[in-house]
């Protein structure tokens, strides 16, 4: 797994709690369910957008899960969602792709913690 995903994904949890949601767990567990279904869909997006090289359609997706990421707590992957959004942005697919590869392990790995947290 990489170090990037937080070493401590329960505090990182709890700041995005008090910070977005005003300290209801309840409210960030809603939008983490919410996101954790939304984030295939996401991923399928951007394989389409990277596989036709739409750097437009690839931007607003890096950036609605770069927003969705950090209103999360998932910093570094945020961060990772940025470096795609800004490789679209410039049009820059070796750069795309080694920011989506990247991401697409994060966000993999990411999903399996968060659902067996729930177990």
């Amino acid at each position: 797994m990489n170090t990037a995903l937080a070493p401590d994904l329960a505090a990182c949890q709890q700041a995005a709690t008090d910070r977005y949601f005003k300290g209801s767990a309840s409210l960030y567990q809603a939008f983490l369910k919410a996101g954790m279904a939304q984030f295939p869909n996401d991923v399928a997006a951007i394989e389409m957008a990277m596989a036709s090289q739409d750097s437009a359609a690839l931007r607003r997706q890096a950036h609605s899960l770069k927003t969705a990421l950090g209103m999360l707590g998932f910093e570094a992957q945020k961060q990772q969602a940025l470096k795609l959004e800004l490789a679209a942005f410039e049009g820059d697919w070796p750069a795309a792709t080694m920011a989506w590869h990247s991401l697409a392990h994060d966000l993999t790995h990411l999903i399996g913690i968060v659902q067996a947290q729930a177990v």
